[in-house]
Order: C-alpha cells, then sequence, then structure tokens
C-alpha cells in the first residue's frame, strides 16, 4: 500500500514537471507569432483576442501588452492603450519606444480635442482680441500635427483654416 501510494505520488510529480512550462511554452510562442502575424496582416480584432488570451493565462509578458496598447491606440481607445503600454513597461523600462508611444498618445488626444473646438471659434466681424486667440489656436494645432507628422494642409479645408 505505500509503496502504490509512493508511486502515485511519484507519477504526480513527474507529471506536473512534464505538463510544465516545456509544454506551456511551445503553445504560448505560437499564439504570440500568431497575435503578431494578425497585427502586422491588419487584423486586429483577431490579434487582439489571441493576445488578450495570453495575458488572462497569467504570461504577462511585455510583448503582449506592447501589442495590445498599440491595438488599442489604432483603435483610438486612448485610456485603454495608455493603460496597457503601462502594463508593458512594468516588465521592462527601458523601452524608449513605448514612452514615445505614450507620449504620441497624448500627442493625439491634444489634437483632436483642439479639431473639436475649432467648430467653436468665433467667426465672422470678431474683436482683435478674438482674431489673435483664433490664429494662436490654429497656431497650436498645426504644431501638434507637424509633432506628428501629419500633412497640415488638411487644416485648410473650410473650418480649419487658419484665419
Amino acid at each position: 500500500m505505500v509503496k502504490a501510494i509512493w508511486l502515485l505520488l511519484a507519477l504526480a510529480v513527474a507529471g506536473c514537471t512534464a505538463t510544465g512550462k516545456s509544454v506551456y511554452k511551445p503553445a504560448t510562442e505560437r499564439s504570440m507569432k500568431a497575435a503578431e502575424t494578425a497585427y502586422r496582416q491588419g487584423d486586429l480584432h483577431l490579434a487582439e483576442g489571441l493576445l488578450l488570451e495570453l495575458v488572462k493565462d497569467g504570461d504577462n509578458s511585455a510583448p503582449g501588452w506592447c501589442y495590445l496598447g498599440h491595438i488599442s491606440f489604432r483603435q483610438h481607445r486612448y485610456e485603454e492603450a495608455l493603460a496597457a503600454y503601462q502594463r508593458c513597461l512594468e516588465f521592462r523600462q527601458q523601452q524608449p519606444d513605448i514612452w514615445r508611444n505614450m507620449a504620441a498618445l497624448r500627442l493625439r488626444q491634444a489634437t483632436e480635442l483642439l479639431l473639436s473646438g475649432t467648430a467653436y471659434l468665433a467667426a465672422g466681424e470678431v474683436s482683435t482680441e478674438q482674431q489673435r486667440f483664433n490664429r494662436e489656436y490654429h497656431k497650436l494645432l498645426q504644431q501638434l500635427m507637424v509633432l506628428q507628422q501629419v500633412d497640415t494642409t488638411l487644416l485648410k479645408r473650410p473650418g480649419h483654416g487658419a484665419e
């Protein structure tokens, strides 16, 4: 009876080590490669689903969180992107590209706010002070777009042009 218990215990321990990381790692790597391929091909929905499964299952690797940040950023879900980038940095802060992406995210938010606000700028017969404000507003918007390497000729459309 004691031998049988020891045999079962030995089998259980051997089974745990056999099904540990050695089996999990290749599956994780395959899932990560599939997610990266989907991302590169523009299938953000599939990539996001695969990545969410990876990080949910405990593989809190930086690349998964970084890609989730990229996907959220591209889909204009900025708060989600910021949270994912911050998780990415928890694993390795020495990633200047992620710091740059977080700054670009904040620039994008500021630009979108200013673009939305252009609809409310006073037009027509306005005071000298209002004209100066409008010019400064558009100048700030143009500079933000230059920082993002957006073609500033887009601002010359009616309703968006500098006065």
